[in-house]
């Protein structure tokens, strides 16, 4: 059985904690730099003050629980009219079994009850991965942006389906 825990940001060190080995799993053969590079972009996007200003902009957390094992983690928060999905972290045991899909459907769900007409997230061009998932829930490609920095460069795509 799947639950889902709504988290507070009190629980900000134990999000980074849980998805840092999961962000290296996807990042550091993708990303120009490896390991590096994505250890710095991890403190950017999910480390503790990542997390807390996310939660101060109104992101809502949980932790999805199978059978009483934190199975991973996401994030959302309502932006307009659109449901935002800023994290969505399994852990490996749990990908390829449905439950990516079903907590896209819990995600639809708190966005339909929120009023949002649709829902949109942004993934790494290079993970193929989460772009094959995210399309078997109906989003599709609607835009991508390079990002340049001191920390190496990506491409961040936007993926988008209505609800």
């Amino acid at each position: 059985m799947t639950e889902f825990r709504e988290l507070g940001r009190e629980s900000a060190l134990e999000i980074r904690d849980f998805i840092h080995p999961i962000w290296h799993e996807a990042y550091d053969p993708i990303l120009v730099g490896g390991a590096e590079s994505a250890e710095k972009f991890f403190h950017r996007f999910t480390g503790k003050d990542a997390v807390l200003a996310a939660f101060d902009r109104g992101c809502r957390y949980w932790e999805i629980v199978v059978d009483g094992e934190v199975a991973g983690i996401i994030a959302a928060e309502v932006t307009g009219d659109s449901l935002f999905i800023s994290k969505l972290y399994i852990l490996g045991k749990y990908r390829h079994t449905g439950l990516a899909q079903e907590t896209l459907e819990f995600l639809f769900g708190i966005g339909r009850k929120s009023g949002c007409t649709s829902a949109y997230l942004k993934v790494n061009s290079e993970n193929r991965m989460a772009k094959k998932a995210y399309a078997k829930a109906g989003f599709v490609y609607e835009s991508s942006e390079q990002n340049v920095d001191d920390d190496g460069s990506y491409c961040l795509e936007t993926h988008r389906r209505a609800l």
